[in-house]
């Protein structure tokens, strides 16, 4: 009789850790998302994006990430330059320069217009980010002349 009772109050204390530590609250909301809903932006931060969040540069990122193997994009629009820098899952680098090349085809043949730029570097994707961050501080030339850096990094070969 105790052994079942301990046995009991095992299984009732494994469950209550179990629920505890699942990451949902009582309406099954997950807690784990820290993503910002409904937020204000700057002026700044509204001009920072603006490399990023023009209709071309949505629209090429979009289509980026339409390939599974894709896992995170920047794509950035000044002028009829488009630059699209991207990381593949560990499981597809064997592959990446096949996706690389499909990913270009697609985008040359969606924006006939613009000069692409296609690269699966992560010091491209660095780049990148850092460029959109630090667009409110530069000016035109500045942004063009690293535009040009970037280019020049993905012609590289390491």
């Amino acid at each position: 009789m105790i052994v079942m009772k301990k046995r009991i109050m095992i299984c009732v204390a494994l469950c209550w850790l179990l629920t505890a530590c699942s990451g949902t609250n009582e309406q099954g909301q997950n807690q784990e998302s820290t993503q910002p809903h409904n937020v204000a932006m700057t002026h700044d931060e509204l001009e920072k994006m603006k490399l990023t969040k023009d209709k071309i540069a949505i629209k090429a990122k979009n289509e980026t990430l339409r390939y599974e193997e894709i896992n995170e994009v920047i794509a950035v629009h000044h002028d009829k330059e488009l630059i699209v820098g991207f990381n593949v899952e560990k499981l597809e680098e064997f592959n990446v320069m096949e996706v690389e090349e499909k990913v270009r085809k697609n985008l040359k043949k969606k924006f006939p217009e613009h000069k692409i730029t296609v690269s699966h570097d992560l010091k491209i994707l660095l780049e990148l980010n850092n460029l959109v961050t630090e667009k409110g501080d530069l000016s035109e030339k500045e942004i063009e002349k690293k535009i040009n850096e970037i280019k020049r990094l993905s012609k590289e070969k390491t």
